[in-house]
């Protein structure tokens, strides 16, 4: 079989990067040709990631299948996202084309489609939680990776059964051999300059969870490197968000001699270096997710509203042996109270282990049954599901095709706008942290 798989693949964002060489491995001994399609598309991020298309390619061809997933990406907001930011209907549609465009082509096409427990960020608006709907309907198998996901979508009006099943990269740990992590993790210190230490702690931020200057925070974690007589690694997991350049400030501001990798040059590098440390820390949630998959300690530092997506709770209680206030904390500042005592030491027990693995098993079975379905059957389902949208397109939109390219426009106009607004609410925030430094200067020398 000739399969699309949709993602965001085409990102420097770590966890979006594991999705393709999971479902590679997974459908390995079927013998199926894979195609990774992502927005824009292109060369592989990191040398040991995919090729992938892009979606406008992807709608032009034929498949055999369609596989949507993983990753927070069912939902029809434009993208700031580099390198979707800027480019026009690409902005706009990036996301959105790789659930709902991917379910229309597979209807058109006539193929089966499964949803590889894809995270589901929100609420639907009421025109989008229709498609989202019908996408469900249109299905063969729908699994998302956390209750709240799966809530989304009934509350949008998916009347088909939804399945919650585990995020797919906790397999993190069967992609790469222990030899090849090692030969990785002695060059991400060597090709750096940086001394090896046999004991490392694993840190990755995210800005919008700083609630003390740059320097305070470099000289906690150089107060704990100290205490634990350990080395930080300072992974930036998401450079698609700022993340590099995060890190390496924080680097030059510690005494310690941090191992900074601004920019990762392989997944092996990310994934030995949280194998090899005491803990990780940090807001990436597929860096707990590959600590977890190594049975290391791992503490997610992260704020989910009230009503909003769970992903990190969600995965928290997907693991049964951990509770919500173990792994999850609000701002580093909560971090460095949690562990003035001591580094996390939970980690899920045996028994969750295994139940995680025997569902993705079962997942996976489910997935294999899906795309044997007889194609007279499928052809016949997916024509149902054409016509079922057809009719949402005649009575909801059919008076505004005229006025669509007016439309186009404001959106792209509307996208711009909310880009410079996130910029300037991360230009507040570091003005924000700096006013404070100055005034706790001022208040100690008064």
């Amino acid at each position: 079989m000739r399969i699309a798989h949709f993602g965001t693949f085409d990102v420097e964002n770590y966890g979006d990067l594991l999705f393709p060489l999971i479902v590679e491995r997974r459908l390995r001994e079927r013998g199926d040709e894979i195609v990774h399609v992502s927005p824009v598309g292109g060369h592989p991020v990191f040398g040991d990631c995919v090729l992938t298309i892009s979606s406008r390619e992807a709608f032009e061809r034929e498949f055999d299948a369609v596989i949507v997933g993983g990753g927070h990406i069912v939902h029809a907001q434009a993208s700031d996202v580099v390198p979707y930011a800027g480019k026009g209907e690409t902005q706009l549609f990036a996301y959105s084309d790789l659930w709902f465009g991917a379910s229309r082509h597979a209807c058109e096409l006539g193929v089966p489609l499964v949803w590889n427990a894809p995270g589901v960020p929100g609420s639907f608006s009421p025109e989008v939680e229709r498609l989202a709907a019908w996408a469900v309907e249109a299905a063969d198998r729908v699994a998302v990776r956390d209750e709240r996901s799966r809530s989304f979508l009934v509350e949008a009006g998916a009347r088909e059964e939804v399945t919650v099943a585990p995020d797919s990269a906790i397999e993190v740990d069967r992609l790469f051999s222990h030899v090849e992590l090692d030969r990785a993790v002695d060059e991400a210190f060597a090709s750096r300059g940086c001394e090896r230490s046999e004991r490392t702690i694993t840190f990755h931020f995210n800005s919008r969870y700083l609630t003390e200057t740059l320097e305070e925070t470099a000289a906690r974690i150089d107060s704990l490197c100290r205490r634990e007589d350990a080395k930080a690694v300072l992974l930036a997991l998401g450079c698609c968000h700022g993340d590099g350049e995060l890190a390496a400030q924080l680097g030059r501001a510690m005494t310690t001699a941090p191992l900074v990798v601004e920019t990762p040059r392989s997944l092996r590098e990310v994934i030995g270096l949280i194998r090899d440390s005491e803990c990780y820390i940090g807001s990436s949630l597929h860096g707990a997710i590959t600590a977890t998959a190594f049975e290391r300690p791992a503490l997610i530092v992260a704020r989910e509203a009230p009503g909003g997506h769970a992903k990190f709770s969600g995965f928290i209680a997907s693991q049964r042996g951990l509770r919500r206030e173990e792994g999850l904390v609000e701002s580093w500042t909560q971090v460095f109270e949690r562990i003035e005592k001591g580094l996390p030491a939970e980690v899920p027990s045996g028994e969750a282990r295994a139940s995680v693995r025997a569902a993705l098993d079962e997942h996976w079975v489910r997935v294999g049954e899906v795309l044997d379905t007889p194609s007279e059957t499928t052809r016949a389902s997916k024509a149902v599901a054409l016509d079922a949208l057809a009719g949402i397109e005649r009575e909801r939109w059919q008076r505004a095709h005229r006025n669509i390219a007016v439309l186009l426009d404001q959106a792209a106009a509307a996208s711009g706008f909310r880009e410079t607004a996130q910029k300037n609410a991360r230009r507040f925030r570091e003005l924000d942290r700096h006013y404070r430094a100055l005034k706790q200067a001022n208040s100690a020398s008064a």
